[in-house]
């Protein structure tokens, strides 16, 4: 299976390559006022305004740091409504394809509630890697109150 590796920090992650629909540059990011830590932002991507996770301080609590392999990774969130939209996932070192069996990886045997969206531990020459569930990343009321305006506006349009 292809893999998309990234760092957060000095640890290692991977999301499975057909789950991004594009990287983009770490472009300007408009600000969410009042926001928690971990959004980072939004910007317009093809058209469609779209929230920015910083996974580096969801999974460290600390920015990802402005460097040129920090970028933004596209992929597509299913909302409650069924609606598809699109999502930006930052992080840091985000370089390098990888192309790894899905027996590489095994459970770590440590559950934590609170990042239901970290999977299985694999490695590969350069060490290991944990996967990345990115349906999981978001709780469900996160995920309402970061698309809410997305949905009332498609329904607005819907309606004329």
């Amino acid at each position: 299976m292809l893999m998309l590796t990234f760092e957060v920090g000095t640890e290692r992650f991977a999301i499975a390559a057909a789950a991004v629909v594009e990287i983009v540059p770490a472009v300007k990011l408009r600000p969410i006022p009042l926001a928690e830590p971990w959004a980072a932002g939004v910007f317009d991507y093809r058209g469609h305004i779209t929230p920015v996770i910083d996974l580096c301080q969801v999974f460290r609590h600390q920015p990802c740091a402005a460097c040129m392999s920090t970028r933004i990774m596209v992929v597509q969130h299913t909302a409650a409504d069924g609606a598809e939209r699109p999502l930006g996932l930052m992080a840091e070192r985000m370089t390098r394809m990888v192309d790894l069996d899905r027996e590489r990886f095994q459970d770590a045997g440590v559950t934590v509630d609170a990042a239901a969206c970290l999977g299985d531990l694999g490695h590969d020459e350069h060490g290991l890697l944990q996967w990345v569930d990115h349906h999981r990343l978001l709780p469900a009321e996160v995920a309402e109150r970061l698309f809410r305006r997305a949905a009332e506006q498609t329904a607005a349009e819907a309606w004329g």
